[in-house]
């Protein structure tokens, strides 16, 4: 009898024969590889299209948010708008509210676009300031008086980008009071 170690078809047991990729197998790693990229790259341009269109979208930013939200509560609790105070006057930079506070006293709030990317928001009890919140790098704002079909008064309020393009154009209307 012949032992396993004479014997012609026996391998040494440290030799081990390494398998590659068949064809097949490289060819399909492949394709899966060109599909994920083409979704990417499909998903990629599709975001470049949207952004294209519309490059900031300024309400997600917390200051322009802040801004019209602020704007948007003293337009609401609005009496009316005189057209100067403290050599503050009415224009498409600047607007003037005479409204109400949320304490019952009338207050006079003016927004001041004047600045370049920033917005200040002045609050006086008669003469007196009681505050002023500074919102920066947002857009140029700018302030418009609109009436509506009722005949009733409102704010419009439109921001441009850095680009010139219409990044927001909202129309604010004061709430009836009794």
């Amino acid at each position: 009898m012949r032992s396993e170690e004479g014997s012609c078809n026996a391998r040494p047991k440290t030799h081990r024969i390494a398998r590659g990729f068949s064809l097949a197998e490289m060819l399909v790693a492949l394709a899966l590889f060109g599909v994920f990229v083409a979704i990417v790259g499909i998903v990629n341009y599709e975001m470049f299209k949207v952004q294209q269109k519309w490059p900031v979208n300024y309400l997600t930013h917390p200051e322009v948010g802040g801004v019209v939200a602020r704007l948007r509560r003293d337009v609401l609790d609005s009496l009316y708008y005189p057209a100067e105070f403290k050599g503050y006057t009415q224009s498409n930079r600047m607007l003037v509210i005479y409204s109400l506070g949320q304490d019952g006293f009338a207050k006079t709030i003016v927004y001041d676009f004047r600045k370049e990317d920033e917005v200040h928001r002045l609050e006086f009890n008669g003469t007196e300031l009681l505050g002023d919140w500074v919102a920066r790098a947002v857009p140029a704002f700018r302030i418009s008086g609109y009436t509506l079909s009722t005949g009733q008064d409102a704010v419009r309020l439109t921001a441009m980008d850095s680009g010139g393009k219409l990044a927001i154009d909202q129309i604010f209307v004061p709430r009836a009071h009794q």
